[in-house]
């Protein structure tokens, strides 16, 4: 009997051990190390049927033919496998839910909020639309989120259960606090100067963690790489600044201001910003995680090769506890800020990408394809069927996500309350993820914002002859959830003026401390102060309660 060629056989052993996955089985054992033609092919019935009817990829992405010694390395890696019928249901599955997020909302089109994401739904589409910010080392171009990721995660928030499941997650904060629920609403209905003195007194420990303490000299935090995510970094924050003189429980155990480049990839900044001060927080080591290794592993797992940038950063949170996520660090897989790439629509309103560039300038070639994963892919082929995957580092840190207390804090018919909450929550130094829109922060040269008026943004509104008018922005066109970051501290304006006086008063009461992921070079050594009316008029979020596991 003649012996089967050698990409049969590892064709076989690739889809024995996909099924294995599959079923839950114990997966096969690499291939004995004998000249493979002297292994006898011996294939179940079931397996012989899903040979003949597998269909092939076609392009994009670039999938490539692997010989025998990658295909190897692909079967005993890290691999997450790729079918043709999966990447398309994702890509369908995106667009349905997109419709579906739509239609659900178009009851409640009478609220502002809700007319925001149906207009730039309507505008938009899929795509992601860019910012220009300014930064000390020259202009910087961000990508937003897109309009389907603002419908999906109104869709969530903002539904007819929206306003009891605030006051059902407020009230469970109270007792994950071991405060009294019935002292929630003294937060919210104090007046600007007594919310934080009220937050104290609910809390004796609180006023100790707020009092002043050196800070502490850090040394570099374990899996650090070459800092390809924080370049340019020749900024800081102004020694007179807020930032500097300012003391706040979680500030000795902040990480590293990065910067996201040229991607729409600020849910996975965010969330790794998050697990790694609670990483130092919860287990006193400083870490430096891979946000290269989120968004490919999110989007291989939920999405597709050829998806756009963003993301539901909160449901892909759970998405990836649940799954067993285990972070990488950032010395294993280097952030690539793709500077120089270009993202193409194909077809216009598709949520189908096509990425050219993505690795000009990435010193790590080797890591790089032209994907929004920018994971090495290949395929074993056969006689015109195909089986492709695209493989993330094998080495991975014992820190995962535990999502199950997650919650979202922003009640947005009491917006008082929300943000009450979330300044008990930084004084115990718990990071809070902000959702809002980024087009309104605009800072002083110090950093601080001020209560901005909506007309400070524009949106574009297309004329009757095709061209496109940019009109100032109104209460119903601010996009609440095109941007997220964390905040830090929470900085009273009796507190602001002991330790930086002249600074001008916060709106409201005093500034939340947001860390960005636009660069060190960005506001104030990346950081940016947001005034308390700021927030009541462009938050959309206040995301916490992550922890991490290990």
């Amino acid at each position: 009997m003649k012996s089967p060629a050698p990409y049969v056989l590892l064709l076989a052993t690739l889809l024995l051990t996909v099924s294995a996955q599959a079923q839950n089985r114990p997966i096969l054992q690499p291939v004995p190390r004998v000249p493979l033609q002297q292994v006898p092919l011996q294939l179940p019935s079931a397996l012989q049927l899903r040979l003949q009817t597998l269909p092939s990829f076609g392009a994009p992405p670039p999938f490539k033919a692997l010989d025998s010694a990658t295909s190897n390395r692909f079967l005993n890696g890290n691999t997450i496998w790729l079918t043709a019928p999966g990447l398309e249901a994702s890509r369908q599955a995106r667009l349905q839910n997109f419709s579906a997020n739509l239609a659900r909302l178009q009851p409640l089109a009478s609220q502002p909020r809700i007319q925001a994401v149906l207009n730039a739904a309507k505008l938009q589409g899929l795509q992601e639309p860019l910012l220009q910010v300014q930064t000390k080392s020259g202009p910087l171009t961000i990508k937003l989120l897109s309009a389907d990721v603002g419908a999906s995660i109104a869709a969530r928030e903002l539904g007819q259960d929206a306003e009891a499941n605030a006051r059902v997650a407020v009230t469970r904060m109270a007792q994950d606090m071991d405060i009294d629920p019935a002292v929630v609403g003294q937060v919210a209905q104090a007046v600007p100067a007594q919310r934080l003195n009220t937050a104290l007194q609910l809390q004796p420990s609180l006023a100790r963690m707020l009092a002043t303490r050196p800070i502490l000299q850090l040394l570099p935090p374990a899996g650090s790489g070459n800092g390809l995510d924080a370049v340019p970094n020749s900024c800081a924050p102004a020694s007179g600044n807020l930032f500097a003189r300012a003391d706040f429980p979680m500030k000795k155990n902040l990480p590293a201001v990065k910067n996201q480049g040229g991607r729409g990839t600020c849910w996975a900044f965010a969330t790794i910003s998050v697990a790694e001060t609670l990483i130092r927080t919860q287990y006193g080591r400083r870490v430096d995680l891979s946000e290269q290794d989120y968004v490919a592993y999110s989007k291989l797992k939920y999405g597709s090769p050829t998806d756009g940038d963003g993301g539901d950063p909160f449901t892909w949170l759970g998405l990836n506890a649940q799954n067993g996520y285990r972070f990488a660090y950032e010395k294993v897989w280097e952030y690539n800020q793709s500077l120089s790439r270009s993202a193409t629509e194909t077809p216009p309103n598709s949520g189908k990408y096509n990425y050219q560039n993505s690795c000009g300038g990435y010193p790590h070639q080797d890591q790089c394809e032209d994907s929004v994963s920018q994971a090495e892919t290949g395929c074993i082929v056969t006689a015109g069927k195909t089986v492709c995957g695209a493989q993330i580092p094998t080495e991975r840190t014992s820190y995962g996500i535990d999502s199950s207390s997650l919650k979202n804090m922003w009640d947005w018919n009491q917006k008082d309350g929300g943000l009450g909450w979330s300044v008990l929550a930084l004084g115990f130094g718990t990071p809070v993820m902000l959702l809002h829109d980024a087009r309104y922060l605009q800072g002083d040269t110090n950093g601080f914002v001020g209560d901005l008026p909506y007309n400070r943004a524009t949106h574009p509104v297309k004329q009757a002859d095709g061209s496109t008018k940019w009109e100032p922005n109104t209460e119903k066109d601010v996009q609440w959830w095109n941007h997220i970051a964390m905040l830090v501290g929470y900085v009273s304006n009796q507190r602001l003026q002991e330790v930086m006086p002249g600074a001008p008063a916060g709106p409201g009461g005093g500034y939340f401390i947001m860390k960005n992921s636009w660069g060190t070079c960005w506001s104030d050594g990346g950081y940016i102060y947001l005034s308390w009316d700021w927030m009541k008029k462009y938050a959309g979020g206040l995301y916490l309660g992550t922890r991490i596991t290990n």
